[in-house]
Protein backbone atom coordinates (compact mmCIF):
# COMPACT_ATOMS: atom_id res chain seq x y z
CA UNK A 1 0.00 0.00 0.00
CA UNK A 2 1.41 3.74 -0.91
CA UNK A 3 0.20 6.78 -0.24
CA UNK A 4 1.46 10.76 -1.56
CA UNK A 5 0.84 13.98 0.14
CA UNK A 6 2.15 17.08 -0.38
CA UNK A 7 3.83 19.11 2.15
CA UNK A 8 1.27 20.68 4.69
CA UNK A 9 -1.60 18.62 3.45
CA UNK A 10 -3.98 17.33 6.46
CA UNK A 11 -6.07 15.39 3.98
CA UNK A 12 -7.65 13.33 2.83
CA UNK A 13 -7.35 10.39 5.94
CA UNK A 14 -5.26 7.93 5.65
CA UNK A 15 -7.57 4.73 5.70
CA UNK A 16 -6.80 1.24 5.48
CA UNK A 17 -9.23 -1.56 4.99
CA UNK A 18 -8.01 -4.06 7.45
CA UNK A 19 -8.62 -7.75 5.75
CA UNK A 20 -6.43 -10.77 5.83
CA UNK A 21 -4.90 -12.19 2.83
CA UNK A 22 -7.84 -15.10 2.16
CA UNK A 23 -10.33 -12.05 1.79
CA UNK A 24 -11.45 -12.46 5.61
CA UNK A 25 -11.47 -9.60 8.36
CA UNK A 26 -11.02 -9.41 11.86
CA UNK A 27 -14.18 -8.57 13.81
CA UNK A 28 -13.19 -4.65 14.76
CA UNK A 29 -16.60 -4.22 17.03
CA UNK A 30 -14.83 -2.44 20.48
CA UNK A 31 -11.67 -2.38 19.27
CA UNK A 32 -9.13 0.50 18.99
CA UNK A 33 -5.94 1.17 16.76
CA UNK A 34 -3.26 3.80 16.60
CA UNK A 35 -0.61 4.71 13.70
CA UNK A 36 2.88 4.86 13.62
CA UNK A 37 4.73 6.49 11.36
CA UNK A 38 8.84 6.05 10.86
CA UNK A 39 11.40 8.08 8.44
CA UNK A 40 13.54 6.84 5.85
CA UNK A 41 16.42 6.10 8.18
CA UNK A 42 14.47 4.28 11.05
CA UNK A 43 13.30 7.22 13.15
CA UNK A 44 9.81 7.70 14.99
CA UNK A 45 8.25 10.52 13.43
CA UNK A 46 4.65 9.85 14.69
CA UNK A 47 5.00 7.82 17.80
CA UNK A 48 1.70 5.14 18.18
CA UNK A 49 -0.97 7.99 17.67
CA UNK A 50 -4.94 7.02 18.74
CA UNK A 51 -6.66 6.89 15.28
CA UNK A 52 -10.85 6.34 14.53
CA UNK A 53 -12.06 2.65 13.95
CA UNK A 54 -15.35 1.96 11.63
CA UNK A 55 -16.03 -1.66 12.50
CA UNK A 56 -19.05 -1.99 10.24
CA UNK A 57 -16.19 -1.14 7.15
CA UNK A 58 -13.55 -3.01 8.86
CA UNK A 59 -11.22 0.15 8.16
CA UNK A 60 -8.80 2.17 10.71
CA UNK A 61 -8.08 6.13 9.84
CA UNK A 62 -5.50 8.47 10.53
CA UNK A 63 -5.94 12.22 10.49
CA UNK A 64 -3.20 13.93 9.18
CA UNK A 65 -1.81 17.35 10.68
CA UNK A 66 0.04 19.91 9.24
CA UNK A 67 2.99 19.03 11.65
CA UNK A 68 3.07 15.41 10.27
CA UNK A 69 3.27 16.53 6.72
CA UNK A 70 6.28 19.17 7.02
CA UNK A 71 9.19 17.34 5.95
CA UNK A 72 9.39 16.21 2.21
CA UNK A 73 10.36 12.62 2.27
CA UNK A 74 9.95 8.92 2.10
CA UNK A 75 8.37 6.91 5.43
CA UNK A 76 6.89 4.32 6.42
CA UNK A 77 3.61 3.36 8.60
CA UNK A 78 1.50 0.59 10.29
CA UNK A 79 -1.52 0.06 12.37
CA UNK A 80 -1.69 -1.45 15.21
CA UNK A 81 -5.32 -2.76 16.07
CA UNK A 82 -6.35 -4.23 19.75
CA UNK A 83 -9.41 -6.49 19.34
CA UNK A 84 -11.85 -6.17 22.02
CA UNK A 85 -10.94 -9.91 22.71
CA UNK A 86 -7.25 -8.21 23.68
CA UNK A 87 -5.84 -9.53 20.50
CA UNK A 88 -2.67 -7.28 19.13
CA UNK A 89 -2.63 -7.12 15.24
CA UNK A 90 -0.31 -5.20 13.25
CA UNK A 91 -1.42 -4.15 9.65
CA UNK A 92 -0.17 -4.44 6.96
CA UNK A 93 1.23 -7.75 7.54
CA UNK A 94 1.29 -9.57 4.59
CA UNK A 95 4.70 -10.77 2.27
CA UNK A 96 5.97 -7.36 -0.03
CA UNK A 97 3.38 -5.22 2.07
CA UNK A 98 5.06 -5.21 5.36
CA UNK A 99 4.61 -1.27 5.90
CA UNK A 100 2.12 1.56 4.25
CA UNK A 101 4.41 3.48 1.76
CA UNK A 102 4.18 7.18 2.48
CA UNK A 103 5.36 9.92 0.60
CA UNK A 104 5.66 13.46 1.27
CA UNK A 105 6.85 15.64 -1.54
CA UNK A 106 7.31 19.72 -1.92
CA UNK A 107 3.96 21.77 -2.97
CA UNK A 108 4.76 24.20 -5.44
CA UNK A 109 4.35 27.05 -2.56
CA UNK A 110 7.11 25.36 -0.05
CA UNK A 111 9.79 24.67 -3.06
CA UNK A 112 13.27 26.33 -2.90
CA UNK A 113 13.83 28.56 -5.69
CA UNK A 114 16.84 27.10 -7.39
CA UNK A 115 20.29 29.44 -7.66
CA UNK A 116 20.29 31.26 -10.83
CA UNK A 117 21.06 27.98 -13.83
CA UNK A 118 24.16 27.54 -15.25
CA UNK A 119 25.06 26.88 -18.91
CA UNK A 120 27.11 24.43 -19.73
CA UNK A 121 28.55 24.92 -23.08
CA UNK A 122 31.05 22.37 -23.55
CA UNK A 123 33.95 23.41 -22.53
CA UNK A 124 33.05 25.89 -19.44
CA UNK A 125 30.66 26.79 -17.06
CA UNK A 126 28.76 30.01 -17.29
CA UNK A 127 27.40 31.51 -14.00
CA UNK A 128 26.06 34.42 -15.32
CA UNK A 129 28.97 36.54 -15.03
CA UNK A 130 30.22 35.35 -18.39
CA UNK A 131 29.14 35.44 -22.34
CA UNK A 132 28.82 32.70 -24.63
CA UNK A 133 28.85 33.86 -27.93
CA UNK A 134 28.06 37.40 -27.74
CA UNK A 135 24.64 36.65 -25.67
CA UNK A 136 25.12 37.18 -21.53
CA UNK A 137 24.00 34.78 -19.55
CA UNK A 138 20.37 36.30 -18.13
Amino acid sequence: TSWSLKVGDTGPLLTALIAYSDDTSPDLTGATATFAMRDAWGSVVIPETACTVTATAHTVSYPWTTANTATPGEYTGEFTIRTAGGKIETHPSEVFQEYIRISIVPSFGNQITPAMPLIFDGSWILDGSQELDGIKNP
